[in-house]
């Protein structure tokens, strides 16, 4: 009888292990990860997108510009998919007006630390390097036009 409960908790454990795919998911996350940083980056030698943001150039973009929206996000993200493309049309919109960034969590662990990012999607506002304004979660297209609206008028 003590074989086959340690069998069916062993078999639980696989099986619980198998449903989280930690392993997996990760190695998938990254890869998603990847491809999306190279969309991106083709999307901004092709037309007007936003920036890519990471540890070693956010400093140097939020100090060369005195509006900044940074989408703080990762591949694996469901609502961080969800509103990317209200953030590409935003870069388009406030092309030359706001420098809209995005910043894969993932990849740029430190510059997500020093905005206190503990959930994504995180947009954060800033203008001349200050944080403004903030929207945690999934929004309206509406929301962060009214918020960028409000960028401009400070």
């Amino acid at each position: 009888m003590a074989a086959s409960w340690k069998t069916i908790a062993l078999a639980a454990c696989s099986l619980l292990l198998a449903a989280c795919g930690t392993k997996v998911a990760k190695e998938h996350s990254q890869e998603e990860s990847t491809t999306h940083q190279q969309q991106v980056q083709t999307s901004n030698t092709t037309k007007t997108m936003e920036k890519v943001i990471n540890d070693t150039n956010a400093q140097e973009v939020i100090s060369q510009n005195p509006l900044v929206v940074i989408d703080f996000s990762a591949a694996w993200c469901g609502p961080c998919r969800k509103i990317a493309p209200v953030i590409d049309e935003l870069a388009q919109e406030y092309d030359g007006r706001i420098a809209v960034c995005k910043c894969d969590v993932d990849e740029a662990e430190e510059t997500a630390g020093r905005f206190g990012v503990r959930n994504i999607p995180f947009v954060v506002f800033l203008k001349d390097g200050q944080v403004v304004d903030q929207v945690v979660g999934a929004a309206a297209k509406s929301v962060f036009v009214e918020k960028c609206e409000a960028l401009l008028a400070k």
